[in-house]
């Protein structure tokens, strides 16, 4: 993993949640090559199991980061019109969350090293999450 692409894809994205982003941004390249976003409001239809729509996000960075993609966690109670949508699946165990795999790049043809970035990922997800019956669109 490139540290100084990885960090600027951070900043990056932290500019793009913009200042409405009421939730927490946090990041680890030290041990584990993760950046964290807690507090976010998912879409309408998107509930935890206390009712709620705030859940944290988990982007996973390979060493490989940015030629591979990240992969892509959230809080393993969310649940979609009561249900998980086909792309979330449970995925580790995480103290003190538990997280769910959300597959966004199943393809390996729709990661692109030169023109992707944690604001590519974090679009998707959010157009995945605001749209989950229709993900192959997204993709696509």
């Amino acid at each position: 993993m490139t540290l100084a692409a990885a960090l600027s894809d951070v900043r990056e994205l932290e500019r793009s949640l913009g200042d409405e982003f009421a939730g927490r941004l946090r990041y680890d390249f030290s041990d584990d090559h993760e950046v964290r976003i807690d507090g976010f409001a998912f879409p309408d239809g998107w509930q935890n199991r206390s009712g709620g729509r705030y859940g944290s996000i988990l982007i996973e960075l390979p060493e490989t980061y940015p030629e591979h993609p990240p992969r892509v966690f959230v809080s393993d109670d969310m649940r979609y019109e009561g249900s998980r949508p086909v792309q979330m699946a449970p995925g580790r165990v995480d103290a003190p969350a538990d997280w769910a795999a959300f597959d966004l790049f199943s393809d390996p043809d729709s990661w692109d090293a030169s023109a992707h970035s944690l604001v590519t990922v974090f679009e998707r997800l959010q157009a995945v999450l605001e749209s989950p019956d229709g993900f192959d669109e997204v993709q696509n």
